[in-house]
């Protein structure tokens, strides 16, 4: 094993979106949310996915007019599937990296028209493989783990070459983590293209619409060898622990709500690493169920979901329901900004002085959206911060005066702005 592959850090926070992410507080934001689409080889298909109420197939022609709200609205993050239904398919999943292929066309269009969107890709071959298992079969039927890596590998630099910032390998083979970071590196993306692991992905009964909607459902036998099974605690902590040490920028755990303990626990397995949670589509299905049976309001019961997550230790969000939380915490900040705008006229200052008498005033105009920076106070600061002792980075000796709530929601509400300044 290469021990230097866990020391590469630029990766990690390249982009906007990934320095947000290494943000481990728990207040739900914009930035956590990664819109999980599904791409066809079908140029101008808008495909509704029965199974999935407000999903559907996507061609590459028509992303931008269905991207272009959400990106507006706030939008960081998506992750590619694709899904070939005229490209032909084989053992070896030969086309999950073609040039031509919805996933590398999706990249490239979406690159060009929104140049701040992040953009993850998936990296499996079950879409493309004609048995529709996610490796490279022996001929008995059983998962041939090493050429199988040698591919994935393959595949995650071609999108990495084809504009992608982030490679998201959800195959479940041994050493996967390993070799795709040690390609990223000899192909020039080890700095620049984010890894991110489905680390403690789980042989679960909640993938069914997702299989219905990439057309990946295995055609003989299931997944169980490869992927974890239900109760294995330990080897989900294996798990997350082995791709931490093979060099994955990013940890997941997937599905999310039968696996609230593996998140906790995988937060405090891995503490300084971004950890995603993804609620799959029969996740996603379930709560629309139950919403439509009455049981429960659907914008609450995503919302609590959501908050569970982000309670046990994710602080990445893969949802169907990215829109909609799009919407809502558009309305909470709209709110938060209204309050504090009533309540610093406008402007919030912070006046922050060290140790050493070096003086530094951040003040931030919520009515331009722009913040400011100057070494020396004017006026009188909503919040004064002393420094007594800044020799330590962990807990220096402080004292603080002023509204020093009201920094801290603002800091809440501007965060997304302020990862682009």
């Amino acid at each position: 094993m290469d021990s230097g592959l866990n020391s590469i850090l630029h990766s990690g926070y390249q982009h906007p979106v990934t320095r947000a992410w290494q943000n481990q507080g728990r207040n739900i934001t914009k930035s956590m949310f990664m819109y999980p689409i599904f791409i066809t080889d079908e140029e101008d298909a808008h495909v509704p996915l029965e199974s999935m109420p407000g999903q559907c197939r996507w061609g590459v022609n028509k992303l931008e007019g269905f991207l272009a709200p959400l990106v507006k609205k706030g939008l960081s993050s998506v992750i590619l599937f694709g899904v070939p239904l005229k490209t032909p398919k084989d053992e070896q999943g030969t086309l999950a990296d073609d040039p031509n292929g919805p996933v590398i066309q999706a990249i490239k269009v979406l690159r060009k028209a929104f140049p701040s969107l992040y953009i993850a890709t998936d990296v499996c071959l079950c879409e493309y493989t004609s048995h529709g298992h996610c490796g490279i079969l022996h001929p008995d039927g059983t998962i041939n783990n090493q050429p199988s890596v040698e591919r994935l590998a393959q595949v995650a630099v071609n999108y990495a070459k084809a504009g992608a910032h982030c490679v998201a390998p959800s195959d479940m083979m041994d050493g996967r983590i390993h070799a795709i970071k040690k390609g990223l590196i000899d192909a020039g993306f080890g700095n620049k293209v984010t890894l991110m692991a489905y680390s403690a992905k789980f042989a679960s009964s909640l993938y069914g619409p997702f299989r219905d909607a990439v057309d990946s459902a295995p055609s003989f036998g299931d997944r169980r060898c490869y992927q974890l099974p239900p109760t294995a605690r330990g080897l989900a902590r294996r798990a997350i622990v082995r791709d931490a040490s093979e060099g994955a920028d990013v940890l997941m755990v997937k599905p999310t709500l039968p696996y609230l303990d593996i998140v906790a626990e995988a937060r405090d397995l891995a503490p300084d690493h971004p950890l995603a949670c993804y609620q799959v589509s029969g996740e996603f299905a379930m709560i629309h169920a139950g919403a439509k049976a009455g049981v429960y309001e659907l914008r609450r019961m995503a919302e609590e979901s959501v908050q569970s997550m982000v309670r046990a230790g994710a602080n990445i969000i893969l949802s169907y329901f990215t829109p909609e939380f799009l919407d809502g915490l558009k309305s909470m900040d709209d709110k938060e900004k209204k309050d504090i705008q009533k309540k610093t006229n406008g402007c919030f200052g912070m006046h922050v002085k060290n140790a050493g008498g070096k003086e530094l005033v951040w003040t931030m105009d919520l009515k331009k959206n722009a913040e400011a920076y100057e070494g020396k106070a004017k006026g009188k600061a909503d919040v004064t911060i002393n420094l007594f002792d800044d020799t330590s980075s962990t807990s220096p000796t402080l004292k603080v005066k002023g509204n020093i709530m009201l920094a801290t929601k603002l800091d809440n509400v501007l965060k997304s702005q302020k990862a682009k300044l």
